[in-house]
């Protein structure tokens, strides 16, 4: 499964959000301060599960480096 993220400054109550596009692409939108709050990193890890991802698979994030 391909991935992408998007690092964003929505509001502060937003924890991430996560889908696939077209089936088979992986986007998940984190805000900035996730980088420094493992608490809600686990929260968006939570999101991406619940979609079908796996962020253990992908590296090429904060959260997927988490693991």
């Amino acid at each position: 499964m391909q991935s992408t993220l998007l690092v964003t400054d929505p509001d502060p109550q937003f924890d991430g959000w996560a889908g696939l596009i077209n089936g088979k692409r992986m986007v998940c939108v984190m805000p900035a301060d996730l980088v420094t709050d493992t608490e809600r990193r686990q929260s968006l890890r939570e999101i991406v599960r619940r979609g079908g991802g796996d962020c253990d698979s992908c590296r090429n994030c904060h959260i997927g480096n988490d693991s």
